[in-house]
Order: structure tokens, then sequence, then C-alpha cells
């Protein structure tokens, strides 16, 4: 059974300090190249597997922090996915460790804290304190200076001030130190036992999370790095939609333009969203796209505002088209006689309250369900807020609606006084007019239409001579009009009914067969053919060519 346990080292640091040195000694064999010069030799993550002194290990070699091959704004830009890389390259099993890699005898330079300071953006302010062990290189020369002294290299560590010290103490001096020119077995064999007894002292070992926060703050710190380019992209985005919003609001645009730009500002929000998505920040911490998104948002409040009156003037127009139709009715009406101008007068009243009380109760259906403006006013009944900028919309249209109701009542008055002020020869030429009328009505006529209307201005003429002494004279001839009037009705709705059950035979005529049609086969004798069908079938027949004679008379 093997006695190997698995440890994965991520060896970071400034360039030139024998990174790729110190992973040739951790796993045991020169697999990674290294260089005397101050030049990074590592461009990307290595990645090295070995078994040495009982520890098998993965080694991942980073290209240099602060790599003298670019400048320092693209360094931290450039580490930070060197770093996110070589987290990726990890075992999941095992210990994971960050091994800092400073220089021994090296002074702790302003390009030290720079190094510093973008591996605690990559990894956290925490990583020192729980995921770090520091390994000295060049330990050689610290056995030459303190040769007679017999200073331990862990009270050295201690007895460190300023800005290194700083970095010990913070590491909870997790150090080791590596001598790079030797050759003795013993002292690597010690070195690695002491690189894996500080490993195992760590608080954490670099986990999954914390590479997940370490990516977020690698997308944090591209995001930074392109900010100004971002937000000058997004501005003028932002900028001609508001351009687009003040055209809207000059031409008075319909929906589909309305909503056009709304889905604009959506597909903007997403690119926005999709630019955070993955973005470190702390807690409370502001996005750094802020501004844009409020921007963006503020459209959704204007364009969903212009879409509600878009909607109400929408509805307004369908409401002024009916109010027009219905002018032009009343209009027609008064260039009409007396007696149709009696019945359409009640017709158009009854029609308008109707239409009028249908558009209010849409009207204030839509504004409960869609109001977006300043609510100013409650409907208690409804428990709804209702804006009274949404009813105004619409108070010059029920005005219109009252102005037809009183010129209605203007018309009924004209025609009250007129009938008021015929003359006995008048109302008896009337009478005679609506008798010829219904007598013209051939004895074989399935409509209707013509002996109500008749009917309809004899009850008309009652009402219209009621408190009159003139009515005496005239009710019997007109009760006489209304009876004859509604017989015709009667009779003409026999004749339909006739005509249906014939065109009913027709058309069973049809279905029995061509031979009846060419033998001419009378009415009777297809009844008798249809009775031999069951009775089901035969209602059948008769009832489908009802139907379709009900369906062409009223087409």
């Amino acid at each position: 059974m093997s006695t190997f346990k698995d440890y994965t080292l991520i060896l970071v640091g400034k360039t030139g300090l024998g990174k790729s040195t110190t992973g040739n000694t951790i796993i045991g064999e020169p697999k990674f190249q290294a260089s005397d010069s101050g030049k990074s030799v590592t461009s990307e993550c290595q990645v090295e597997e070995g078994e040495n002194f009982g520890y098998r290990v993965t080694v991942v070699d980073t290209p240099g922090v602060m790599d003298t091959t670019v400048n320092s704004d693209e360094a931290k830009v450039k580490t930070r996915g060197e770093m996110i890389e070589a987290i990726s390259e990890c075992t999941d099993s095992g210990k994971r460790a960050l091994c800092l890699v400073l220089k021994y005898g090296e002074r702790f330079t302003e390009e030290n804290k720079k190094s510093l300071y973008i591996l605690t953006c990559v990894f956290g302010d925490e990583f020192l304190a729980k995921s770090c062990v520091i390994i000295f290189t060049h330990g050689d020369s610290f056995d030459e200076n303190y040769e007679e002294e017999e200073k331990s290299f862990d009270e050295w560590c201690r007895e460190q001030q300023e800005e290194l010290g700083d970095l010990l103490k913070a590491c909870e001096y997790r150090c080791v130190l590596f001598r790079n020119k030797t050759e003795s077995v013993d002292i690597k064999k010690n070195e690695m036992e002491e690189l894996f007894r500080c490993v195992e002292a760590l608080n954490e070992s670099y986990t999954d999370e914390k590479f997940t926060n370490a990516k977020k703050r690698h997308k944090r710190l591209l995001l930074e790095s392109n900010l100004k380019r971002k937000l000058d992209y997004f501005n003028k985005k932002i900028e001609d939609l508001h351009t687009e919003i003040d055209e809207i609001t000059l031409n008075d645009s319909n929906e589909e333009t309305i909503q056009a730009l709304k889905d604009k500002a959506e597909e903007i929000l997403n690119e926005i969203k999709l630019e955070e998505d993955g973005v470190f920040y702390d807690n409370g911490e502001l996005s750094l796209l802020k501004d844009q998104i409020n921007r963006i948002e503020k459209i959704f409040t204007k364009s969903d505002e212009l879409l509600h009156f878009a909607k109400l003037n929408e509805i307004k127009r369908k409401m002024l088209n009916d109010i027009r139709s219905r002018k032009s009715n009343i209009t027609q009406s008064r260039r009409s006689d007396f007696a149709v101008k009696r019945i359409t007068v009640e017709i158009h009243k009854h029609e308008i309250e109707k239409l009028r009380n249908h558009w209010r109760e849409h009207v204030k259906i839509f504004i409960r369900s869609d109001v977006i403006c300043q609510k100013l006013f409650k409907d208690s009944g409804n428990n709804t807020f209702l804006s009274e900028q949404d009813l105004n919309v619409f108070d010059n249209v029920f005005q219109k609606f009252d102005l037809m109701m009183d010129e209605l009542r203007i018309l009924e008055e004209d025609v009250t006084l007129s009938e008021k002020n015929r003359t006995e020869k008048e109302i008896d030429d009337e009478i005679k007019a609506l008798f010829e009328k219904l007598h013209s009505i051939p004895s074989t006529e399935t409509n209707t239409k013509t002996a109500t209307e008749i009917k309809n201005e004899a009850d008309a003429l009652i009402e219209s001579l009621k408190g009159d002494t003139r009515l005496d004279k005239f009710l019997e001839q007109i009760i006489d009009l209304k009876t004859q009037a509604e017989q015709k009705i009667t009779k003409c709705e026999n004749n339909y009914k006739k005509w249906a059950v014939g065109l009913g035979v027709g058309i069973a005529t049809g279905l029995v067969g061509t031979a009846g049609v060419v033998a001419m086969c009378s009415k009777h004798v297809v009844a008798n053919v249809v009775g031999k069908f069951a009775p089901s079938a035969a209602n059948f027949l008769l009832n489908f060519g009802s139907r379709v004679c009900t369906r062409l008379f009223n087409n």
C-alpha cells in the first residue's frame, strides 16, 4: 500500500527569484527550465508531478509577477489571468498551498510590494495567513553569513522588521530556506520535510471557494482595466436611447415604436449585466457600472409611461371613431321623416348610453391594471389608485358623449314639437301611408323587418298622441294598423318556416340521389323516401336543410 500523500503547490513570486529551480528541487527532477538572468523563462503556467522523499507532489510554476516583458498596468491583468490558470491546474485531492518565493538577502523593494499587492488582489487579503508558505531561495548565502553565529533561520525570520517583517508575521512565520547549490541529500530531505510541515500547519487549504473568489477578483481587475472604454461605450448607447425617447415624445409614436425602444434598453442592460457577472465586490460596495444601470432603469420607467399613454390614446382614438360614426347616424336621422326620426332617436339614445358606459368601464379597468403615472387620488370602492392624469385624457371624449346626448334630446324635442303641431290631416295621411306600406308586403314574404317597423311606428304614434284630444279619433285606426302588422309578422314567420322546410326537402332530394332529380320526383315522393330512413336520419336531413336556409337568409 502506498505511503505517499498528495500535495499541490503553486509557486508564485517576482521574476528572477528561482521559482523554476525551486520547483525542480521539490519534485526531485529537472523538469522546469531555469535561468540565472533576471528575465522570466516561464511565459505560461507549467505543471509537473513527482515523488520525492516520500511525498507525491504536483508543482504549478507560474510566470513571474511583474514580468520584465510587460509594464506595470499590464502586469496586473496578466498576473491575474495566469494565477487563475494556475489554480485551475490543481488536482482535486490532497492539500493545496500557495508558495511565495523570495530571495534571501534581497532588499524588500517597491517592486516586491507591487508584486505582493497583485498577489493579494488575486488570492484575497487572507491568503498569507491561511494558505501561504514562504520559500526563501539562495539559502547557501544564509549559511555563509551566520556560519559562526549559529543563528537559526527561524530566529532570523522573527528578527526582521518593516515590510519584510510584517510579511513574515502575516504568514505566521511559515518559512522554509532552500539551498540552491547544495548537493547534500540530507539537507534537501530536511528542507522538504520542513516545507511539508509548514503546509500541514496551514489553517486552510486553498479551496474551490477561494478559487471561485479569485476568478471574481480577476474579472474585477479586467473590468477596471477597461472601465473607461466600457463607460464610453454604454454611455453612447444610452444617449442614443434618450434621443429616441425625445423623438417619440415629440411625435406621439405608437406602441410598436415604444416597445422597440424598450427592447433596445433591455439589450443594453443585459450587456451591462454580462460585464458585471462574476465580478468581485465587497459587501455593500456599489457596482462600477451603477450609474449606467440607473440610467437604463429610468429609461424603462419613461418608456413604460410612454407605452401607457400610447395605449390610452389608442383607446381614445377608437372611442372617437365610435362617436364620429354615431354622430353621422344622428345627422342622417335629422333628414328622415317624422315616423323614422321618432324611432331612431330612441335607438340612438339607447346605443350611445350603452357605448358610453362600455368605454367608461373599459378605461377604468385599463387604468386600474396599467397605471404608471403619479397616483393622485383613490377609488375607495375598489381600493385601487387611479391617476387623475390618465382620466383627464378622456375628459373631452366623455364630453363628446354628453354633447351627443344633448343633441339627441334636442332632436327628440323637435320631433315631439313637430308631432304636436301636426294637423289632423297630416296624422291621417301618415296612418294611410303606413297601411299602404303594410298592404304592399307580398303574401309570400318571409322577412318580418318591414312589418315590424310598421308595428313600432304604430306604437310610437300612440305614444306621441298621449294627452292629445285627437288620440280618441285615431286610436281605433292605429290599433287596427298595429293588429294587422302583427298578423303580417306571423304570416312572414310561417312563410319562412315553409320555405326552410322546402329547402331542407330539396337538400334531402340531392342526398337521396340524382335519380330522384332526373325523374323529377315530387316533394311528396322525396318525403316518402326520406320517411323510409330511421326517424333520426330523416329529421337530420330536414333540419340540416332548414339550418342551411337560415344561414343563407341571415347572410
